[in-house]
């Protein structure tokens, strides 16, 4: 008790904010006081906030200024969007709920640059971190043919490759490639060995930008898993860190001093580029859609905007994301001294909201494109009276993905002619959660809109033969590296399956329990897995062909059908009509492990962190002891 007191002294000198942590779960174990104290002796230095304000009044003639404006993850949100990034509804118009599109995007960005030129504002970079494909039906309908002439519209001055970029391969990579207007950067991407990749002028391992006289570098990143996400073949990925050293040495040498990492691996890799990366400024990046700073809308912060991660010489490198969707513009005002140091830094996203006004020549453009998409949304196919929430599909059970599960094994059992009284041979449906795009709200008419924006990718159901053993090893691949703060797609939605994990436990060893729905029986009840009994389980193809790293899959015996993932979805409901889909303890944590997660998330975004490897470490430890209590 003395040495938890004690513990406890020294946190209020450090930081009020973990005083009330440590207050709201006194009965913690010794193990927390033990990562408390880690924090301590390692000198881990919490301050009120991540900015260090510079103003015009403070830059003096040797020292440089600049606005980074920059975006991620747009996924074929070309026009504004509900707030879940749906389609905003009529309804929605009339109440000024509608966020975001291009439209709103050029808007910011064309009055940063005037007031640049007009000499009332620093020079401004603008940049984006990948995936503007897939999402949408405005992006299914034209794929690269409208991304490629938005994206030379916005005129980024760099881009770094996203992983969705090759969903379609390189028939329609290519071409879009060719006619960006604007350098793309992958330094760990060896295009050299892709004929089609290798003759492309803008595709670059970095690029060097002039602002005022003073040289900016940008080096391109993209994670490696594009192989196993996109199902990528022709193309090899290198270590990020690596190759982003390799290229920093390389501009270093040539006289740029002030460099900057724009990549999409998401934040997790964005904080160790931050952090091994010695000769990188700024890290922006992509891929997780990761919200940070104070909350402006239904999003959770995942911390402060920027992040700073502190480098073993003391340097500290601010870290930025935007969410995803255009429902964000990044704002971060950046101040450097002669010797191109980081010296200052200030900002926080922009929410685009209906107060952004829309360019109206960008809304002409997207009325060339309007009447297709359009058309999916004149037929209504159902109604929901529940939001249908796909944003949290990633990290626990949601009753979207229970939707979509359950569509899959009813549309199968209403077509199975039974031979021996069973009432399906397949009573087991799984979808990984990143296939799931966007949420459908409360009260919506569900059109094929809805449908095609959940389900962008139009994958073809499969019918999977697997023992019990593969199901565990599916549910076990599922959160092998499970964290609610990062959500990884590889997260499993499940029909005819009830599992509970325990996340304290070793990867590989975190089912703790689960049970199968049986399919040879007169009332459908759940049983135990058995390891070596044979189950049937319908899922999108994707999976099965080893994306999202489920390589157990690739091998076994399936039957791919004819039927697409959205086209089963429509025909469910158009049965049901009108839904409320529940959650139903499908997917279950020991001790909770997901909702003290969650209450540590609703803490951070109150603290204001200095972040170095040790500070992850001790996070762990305080994790793992919330779920000891």
């Amino acid at each position: 008790m003395i040495i938890f007191k004690n513990c406890i002294l020294i946190w209020k000198k450090r930081i009020t904010m973990i005083t009330f942590f440590v207050r709201s779960i006194f009965l913690c174990k010794c193990l927390q006081v033990i990562a408390f104290t880690l924090l301590i002796n390692n000198s881990i230095k919490l301050v009120e906030s991540a900015t260090i304000t510079a103003t015009s009044k403070d830059i003096s003639q040797n020292e440089f200024q600049f606005i980074l404006l920059h975006n991620n993850d747009m996924h074929g949100r070309f026009d504004e969007t509900d707030e879940y990034t749906n389609q905003c509804e009529e309804l929605d118009k009339k109440m000024n709920k509608c966020y975001g599109g291009f439209a709103r995007v050029a808007n910011v960005i064309r009055k940063h640059r005037m007031n640049a030129v007009n000499g009332n504002g620093p020079p401004v970079l603008y940049l984006n971190a990948g995936d503007t494909y897939t999402g949408t039906p405005w992006f299914s309908l034209s794929k690269e043919n409208i991304t490629t002439e938005f994206l030379n519209i916005l005129k980024p001055e760099a881009m770094s490759l996203g992983n969705h970029e090759f969903d379609y391969g390189l028939e329609h990579l290519a071409p879009h490639l060719q006619q960006l207007k604007f350098p793309i950067l992958a330094a760990n991407l060896n295009y050299f060995e892709v004929p089609e990749l290798n003759n492309i002028e803008m595709l670059k391992k970095s690029t060097i930008v002039n602002l005022n006289g003073t040289k900016v570098g940008i080096i391109g990143y993209i994670t490696p898993e594009t192989n196993e996400l996109s199902l990528v073949e022709y193309a090899k990925f290198t270590d990020e860190i690596e190759a982003i050293n390799k290229e920093a040495s390389l501009l270093h040498a040539s006289g740029v001093k002030i460099i900057i990492a724009l990549g999409h691996s998401g934040i997790e890799k964005d904080l160790e580029v931050a952090e091994k990366c010695p000769m990188v400024d700024i890290v922006v990046g992509g891929h997780s859609h990761t919200f940070l700073g104070e909350k402006q809308d239904i999003e959770t912060s995942y911390g402060p905007y920027p992040m700073v991660m502190v480098q073993k010489s003391k340097k500290k490198v601010p870290v930025v994301q935007a969410y995803a969707f255009t429902k964000y513009m990044g704002y971060l005002k950046v101040k450097f001294d002669v010797k191109g140091e980081l010296i200052a830094w200030e900002g926080a996203p922009i929410l685009l909201n209906s107060k952004i006004e829309k360019e109206l020549d960008v809304e002409k453009m997207l009325d060339i494109y309007r009447p297709a998409v359009e058309e999916y949304g004149k037929i209504v196919i159902g109604k929901t009276m529940v939001l249908l929430d796909g944003h949290k599909c990633r990290y626990k059970e949601c009753n979207l993905g229970n939707f979509l599960t359950d569509a899959m094994v009813y549309q199968h059992a209403l077509n199975y002619t039974s031979t021996n009284g069973e009432w399906t041979d397949v009573s087991i449906g799984m979808m990984q959660a990143g296939g799931i795009r966007s949420s459908i709200d409360d009260g919506t008419n569900i059109t094929k809109l809805h449908i095609n924006t959940v389900l962008p990718f139009e994958d073809h159901l499969t019918i999977v033969q697997l023992m019990g053993k593969d199901i565990i090893d599916i549910l076990e691949h599922s959160v092998h590296r499970y964290d609610p703060f990062v959500r990884n797609g590889e997260f499993m939605q499940m029909s005819g399956l009830r599992v509970r994990y325990n996340i304290s436990k070793p990867t590989g060893q975190r089912v703790d329990y689960a049970e199968a729905l049986c399919s040879a029986c007169r009332v459908p009840e759940y049983y135990p897995i058995i390891l070596n009994e044979k189950y049937k389980v319908i899922m999108n193809e994707y999976p099965y062909l080893g994306g999202d790293g489920y390589i157990m899959l690739k091998n076994k015996t399936a039957t791919i059908t004819k039927k697409l993932d959205i086209d089963n979805a429509i025909e469910y409901l158009s049965r049901r009509k009108t839904i409320y889909i529940e959650r139903e303890s499908r997917i279950v944590f020991v001790g909770d492990q997901q909702d003290n997660e969650l209450m540590i998330q609703s803490h951070s975004k109150a603290t204001k962190t200095l972040i170095t490897s040790t500070t992850i470490v001790a996070i762990s430890l305080v994790n793992f002891a919330l779920n000891s209590v």
